[in-house]
C-alpha cells in the first residue's frame, strides 16, 4: 500500500534503451520553434536521440530558431564546433 501511495508522486521511466535513426546523437534547442520544446524532445527521444536543456561540449546538434542569432547557446555552439540546424533540418531527420 505504501508503494502504491508513493507512485502517485513520481514518474517512472523505462529502463529499456530505445534505438533508432537518432541513436548516439544529442540535441539542444534555442529560441522559439513552431511547437513546444517538449514536442521535439518526445520525437527525438522516440528515435533514440538524447535531448538536453543546456549546451555543452559534445552535444551533436543545436536546433536554432534563427541560425544567425547571437544567443548564448549559439555562441557556445560556434565555440564548441557544434552543428547548428534549424527546425526544417530537424524535421528532415525525423
Amino acid at each position: 500500500p505504501l508503494l502504491r501511495e508513493l507512485t502517485q508522486y513520481v514518474t517512472l521511466k523505462s529502463a529499456v534503451k530505445i534505438t533508432g535513426t537518432l541513436t548516439g546523437k544529442s540535441f539542444c534547442i534555442t529560441g522559439s520553434l513552431s511547437k513546444p520544446k517538449a514536442y521535439f524532445q518526445e520525437k527525438i527521444e522516440a528515435l533514440g536521440g538524447t535531448y538536453v536543456d543546456s549546451l555543452s561540449k559534445g552535444v551533436t546538434y543545436l536546433i536554432a530558431a534563427d541560425k544567425t542569432g547571437t544567443s548564448a547557446k549559439l555562441e557556445k555552439a560556434r565555440k564548441y564546433g557544434t552543428t547548428v540546424i534549424d527546425e526544417s533540418d530537424l524535421l528532415g531527420m525525423l
